[in-house]
């Protein structure tokens, strides 16, 4: 009779724990459908550009950002606003959601190899490409290709009065919009402008070092893209470009100091620049200081949830699964994981690049 009552006290025990296990996993997949909800019904690359939604994430929940949404869709609907207004967005500091992901994303946990940004065709960045956006580290060029090709995505949601661009990888492109061009020359990234509008180029870059246009660049723009690519074109607006020389933009935020951030730099003109003059062109960078690395690191985590999370990605579901279990430790566990894992983040790609 004990053995038995044993028996059945066991059966019991476990009859609980599967119970727990389905309501946790019922739980796992309403966080999942609410993240799906903010992601997909109300896209992050939509809400960064509209007018009205400026700010509004900033410090709201996941409820809170639902109700944005809705009333922003009833307000486009109700007087007519563009769906895409390209604005500076507040970057003072990241979404709870992109702060999840950041999180699980620097944490250092699960496979390096691991696939977490897919496309329908093929194009492919890892877990460890990813984590390296993590603050005072160098970003690979995978990264900046991953950029480009959800830039060009979210191209598709621009108003019509946009102008239009297209956004080359790091391999070249043949393209007839105005064409941004990312270059990585000795560990540096910087960007080219083909802004056939105007019938200009214009190099985009960070670094306010005093050096020469020819000791810097080395000819680059014209080596590496006209005689590779837009000398291929029998286009007007190409032979007009041919005719002028590349200049060098003078941002006010441009840095002397800072030697690991020209790639989020670079992302961010990508990301705002729409062919203006550069007098009024306001990407929200403050100049050098602690203002402007503490944006450079919120940066470094809204980038990562944004080109994670986007619909472009096949992927996303897996992202968020990640980033819902890492978010389940406690707090205090999630910080000793992450203050290790940026020593092991940093030494991995040490090692990498040595």
């Amino acid at each position: 009779m004990k053995i038995r009552t044993k028996e059945k006290k066991k059966e019991i025990e476990k009859e609980k724990d599967m119970e727990k296990g389905k309501q946790k996993e019922k739980c796992n997949m309403k966080e999942i459908d609410k993240v799906n909800t903010v992601v997909e019904r109300i896209p992050a690359e939509i809400h960064r550009r509209k007018r009205l939604y400026l700010g509004c994430l900033k410090n709201q929940g996941l409820e809170s950002i639902q109700d944005k949404g809705k009333e922003i869709e009833k307000l486009t609907d109700e007087v007519g606003i563009p769906l895409i207004e390209w604005e500076v967005n507040d970057f003072s500091k990241a979404t709870e959601i992109e702060s999840k992901v950041a999180s699980w994303i620097f944490s250092f946990q699960g496979d390096k190899s691991d696939v977490l940004f897919e496309t329908k065709d093929g194009f492919q960045s890892t877990r460890f490409m990813m984590e390296n956006l993590i603050p005072e580290c160098e970003a690979f060029y995978n990264v900046i290709d991953t950029w480009s090709i959800l830039l060009n995505y979210e191209e598709r949601l621009k108003s019509e009065d946009s102008p239009r661009r297209f956004f080359c990888t790091t391999k070249i492109i043949v393209s007839l919009p105005n064409c941004f061009f990312p270059v990585v020359s000795s560990v540096h990234y910087f960007l080219i402008c083909f802004n056939l509008k105007e019938g200009k180029t214009q190099v985009i870059d960070n670094s306010a070092v005093d050096v020469s246009f020819s000791a810097k660049y080395d000819s680059i723009p014209i080596a590496v893209v006209f005689v590779n690519v837009l000398k291929q074109l029998d286009d007007e607006r190409v032979k007009k470009l041919n005719r002028g020389k590349p200049k060098k933009e003078k941002m006010s935020w441009r840095t002397i100091r800072n030697q690991v951030d020209c790639a989020i730099f670079m992302m961010r003109h990508m990301e705002t620049y729409m062919g203006q003059a550069v007098k009024d062109w306001d990407c929200g960078f403050a100049n050098e200081g602690p203002t402007q690395k503490s944006q450079l690191v919120n940066l470094r985590h809204k980038y990562v949830g944004r080109m994670l999370l986007s619909d472009l990605n096949v992927k996303k579901n897996l992202v968020i699964k990640g980033m819902g279990k890492f978010a389940e430790y406690p707090i205090q566990k999630q910080k000793e994981i992450l203050e290790y894992a940026k020593t092991m983040i940093h030494n991995s790609f040490n090692e990498f690049t040595d």
